[in-house]
């Protein structure tokens, strides 16, 4: 990871590999493997897992409506909880789609009743779609659900029904202002605000470790809330994606070809991955304080993935799908020569012919 991208001072990653239930790790910057970090879009992950908890104990069903449990929004009647979870709507993205997050509004916080109307008064009626269109706003609007249909507040029932089960004993939801967090950094190596986190809720606001990730990549492969199986179900595969990018989704997660999870989370001062392959038990954890990192991070993730399956391993030649980038060496599903979508680093571009 050093010698792909430097580390700019004050930086630091926490890695944690899963393989046939053994656990390793490897650090880097001075931190050990229980370094918090905020994990960014990686918590869409934990926030489907809330949902499909509710649904197991009989509190809602995925083909409920958004009014059921949000009354005020009302105009959200074509939305049903699994079109959410599968980011199949027209909602726009209020990280980039609604006038709210940008620059100084980092610093101050928003309840989710107040970003969900803001959210509401950007769009007409939203609509359903067929295909996938990642916007975080869905997954603002599933940890809302949560609440209400929980009765509980949503750091509260994940606690309880989610970290709590996998053993997660230094994972939480932060709502507020991030303490006790590895200090981020912006893509110049500069610090940032201790910012307040509420805006970034079921979209992206847990913060963990990497030994706390471990143990939930663990309790994934051992089938539970039967997530990993439901994903490879249930996926939805779309070009809805900017730019017409195919791209594979369920249940928090995208769901490469060859059947494994993965899902990467960047914001200002933090760039993460994390994926889990249950057909050959392993699974790769990659938390960064370093905004910089967010093309990266996937890269050396996938890289050490695929080194732990018994691949090859290093090198600056990767293999791409139509979907992102794969790993070093031969493509193991069999796409030679197809073309990349996403740029990536180690000097792949878009369009360049994976070989």
């Amino acid at each position: 990871m050093d010698s792909v991208q430097p580390r700019p001072a004050g930086t630091s990653y926490s890695v944690a590999i899963v393989r046939d239930g053994k656990v390793y790790f490897a650090n880097r910057g001075g931190v050990s493997p229980d370094a918090k970090y905020m994990l960014a879009s990686v918590t869409k992950q934990f926030t489907a897992a809330a949902i499909l908890a509710l649904e197991d104990e009989g509190k809602l069903k995925l083909s409920d409506t958004v009014p059921k449990f949000l009354p005020g929004l009302a105009s959200w009647n074509q939305l049903t909880i699994k079109s959410l979870l599968n980011h199949q709507t027209t909602l726009p993205d209020y990280v980039s789609g609604v006038p709210y997050i940008n620059g100084a509004a980092f610093n101050s916080g928003i309840s989710l009743p107040s970003l969900l109307a803001m959210i509401a008064r950007s769009t007409g009626t939203p609509t359903r779609r067929a295909c996938l269109q990642y916007s975080n706003s869905n997954y603002a609007a599933l940890a809302a659900i949560v609440e209400a249909a929980s009765g509980k507040s949503f750091g509260a029932y994940l606690s309880e029904r989610v970290f709590g089960p996998a053993g997660m004993t230094s994972t939480s939801y932060s709502g507020d202002v991030l303490v006790g967090v590895q200090q981020g950094h912006f893509q110049n190596g500069a610090a940032t605000p201790n910012y307040n986190s509420s805006w970034a809720n079921g979209a992206g606001g847990v913060v963990t470790t990497a030994r706390d990730m471990a143990k939930w990549n663990i309790k994934l492969m051992e089938g539970f809330l039967n997530i990993v199986d439901r994903a490879h179900d249930d996926v939805v595969a779309g070009s809805c994606m900017p730019g017409g990018m195919p791209s594979r989704y369920a249940y928090g997660w995208f769901v490469r070809p060859d059947g494994a999870l993965e899902h990467s989370g960047a914001v200002e001062g933090y760039s993460n991955f994390n994926s889990v392959d249950q057909n050959n038990g392993v699974a790769v954890t990659v938390l960064t304080n370093y905004a910089g990192y967010s093309g990266g991070v996937a890269a050396f993730a996938r890289a050490l993935s695929n080194v732990a399956v018994g691949g090859p391993g290093g090198g600056a030649s990767f293999c791409c799908t139509p979907w992102g980038k794969f790993g070093p060496g031969p493509n193991p599903s069999g796409l030679a020569g197809q073309q990349c979508f996403w740029g990536t680093p180690y000097g792949m571009a878009v369009g360049q012919t994976c070989n």
